[in-house]
């Protein structure tokens, strides 16, 4: 229903699970055939949150989208919101990356110390660094999995310079360990402590990078290497679009 020259809306509609597409069609209602100076919305400050946040996301996919084409888009939204109806997805073409979760590969490439070393032996065993995007996006670089669906730096890849788009000042961090005697297929491969360190910085892109012995014995090839371990601002999901 529409009302002509409508001036003042209260809109307290909340939902469970918030679907971004519903959002934006309710933004309809801070346009078309008003009068600017008499317009009045009154709305909870957690939906105007909402709302603010969604039309960021939906102006950096247009930059996305103006910059690369639809290649490797990122939609970035707060963690609970969907882009639309689970029905009217086709999970074959969408997938979900949510922040605050640890994400390493099961089976990582080799092959890359040579690449890796120098740009990294700076950071060697200190605490945790903040370095520059252009740094993080070298290093996945040269990183990844012998599978795509196991650890996918192209896609981790499109997710930081989309999170750069709409938070500019993002900080990133990066947590360097050497001469590691770890087995393969032990989980995240984090020690404890690192994992705590890591989660301290919850608003930030923090990247851990394991230079493991590689020993047969510990069920690797018999040569080093580097493997990552990449954390998302807990506060977004990513929806990569293929």
């Amino acid at each position: 229903m529409t009302f002509p020259h409508l001036q003042i809306v209260y809109y307290c509609r909340a939902s469970k699970t918030p679907q971004a597409d519903t959002f934006w069609q309710h933004s309809r209602i801070f346009g078309y055939d008003r009068e600017a100076s008499l317009v009045r919305i009154f709305i909870p400050k957690s939906l105007y949150k909402l709302f603010s946040e969604l039309s960021k996301a939906n102006m950096v996919l247009i930059k996305q989208i103006e910059d690369r084409g639809i290649d490797g888009v990122q939609l970035i939204y707060p963690k609970g919101v969907r882009p639309t109806r689970s029905n009217v997805l086709d999970n074959k073409f969408l997938q979900m990356l949510s922040g605050g979760v640890n994400i390493f590969p099961n089976e990582p490439i080799g092959g890359n110390t040579k690449q890796i070393d120098p740009l990294v032996m700076d950071y060697k065993d200190s605490k945790v660094q903040e370095v520059s995007e252009e740094l993080i996006l070298k290093l996945l670089d040269n990183v990844g999995s012998l599978y795509r669906e196991d650890f996918d730096s192209e896609t981790y890849k499109n997710c930081v310079r989309a999170l750069s788009k709409k938070r500019p000042k993002m900080k990133y961090r990066l947590i360097v360990r050497i001469d590691r005697d770890i087995a393969k297929g032990t989980g995240t491969l984090l020690s404890p402590n690192d994992r705590a360190l890591g989660d301290n910085y919850q608003n930030d892109v923090v990247l851990t990078l394991y230079r493991v012995n590689g020993d047969v014995s510990k069920g690797w090839n018999g040569n080093p290497l580097w493997v990552p371990n990449i954390k998302f601002p807990s506060d977004c999901c990513f929806y990569n679009a293929e």
